[in-house]
């Protein structure tokens, strides 16, 4: 369940390498990939500004540098990392908002009940291309095209961003994460109904919706 209340955000957020030990690895890594891919919307949207790229930009690099080194992911300094990463996503896309990623995601687990970060690794590579496809605003910045995105560059294009989540050893098929086939119409509607398209880079239709999700399945 989604809350937007401000009464229940946190008022502090304590990061303490024994709490950030107790998780399992498999636990972290789907919860990086729901990290960058969040992320990566907020930069993909025109609703972001100098101060949210700032905070998504930084926290692409983070969860980047860990993924790219999975084999280091029980490490006090690398959880850190994540954890920070988090918390600069929430703040960023508190401002600019999601996508589409996000959308079909929700509606991907809901029915299987998968974590949002597998079905985020098999959709955020489609769904970047179609964004540059049809070139989304907030990739195209001024930031990035002068290159101070850096060392994040190469993960803000599919291909790259592929080969990384499958060296993390995320999925790359909606099939393997039991979906089926024959469900895909029913996601695309119910993603379709999502608040987080309100904020993506153009407008997408149902139709557009059910096109992504076979291209992933």
């Amino acid at each position: 369940m989604a809350l937007f209340d401000p009464k229940t955000r946190a008022s502090a957020v304590f990061v303490h390498p024994l709490f950030l030990a107790s998780a399992p690895a498999s636990l972290v890594i789907v919860a990086a990939i729901n990290t960058l891919a969040m992320a990566i919307e907020g930069l993909e949207t025109p609703a972001g500004n100098p101060l949210t790229d700032s905070d998504l930009l930084q926290a692409v690099y983070l969860v980047r540098s860990v993924l790219g080194r999975v084999e280091t992911i029980d490490d006090e300094a690398a959880r850190s990392d994540l954890m920070l990463a988090a918390v600069l996503c929430g703040r960023g896309t508190d401002h600019a908002g999601g996508g589409i990623c996000s959308a079909l995601s929700h509606a991907c687990g809901a029915r299987t009940g998968v974590d949002n970060g597998l079905v985020n690794a098999v959709l955020l590579p489609v769904t970047v291309a179609f964004n540059l496809e049809h070139h989304a605003h907030g990739l195209d910045r001024r930031a990035l095209r002068t290159g101070a995105a850096g060392p994040i560059a190469d993960v803000l294009q599919p291909a790259a961003l592929r080969r990384l989540l499958e060296a993390a050893g995320a999925p790359g098929r909606l099939r393997d994460l039991r979906v089926r086939k024959d469900e895909l119409d029913d996601i695309a509607r119910a993603a379709a109904q999502d608040w987080f398209l309100q904020k993506g880079p153009r407008p997408v239709e149902v139709g557009q919706l059910r096109q992504l999700l076979e291209r992933a399945w």
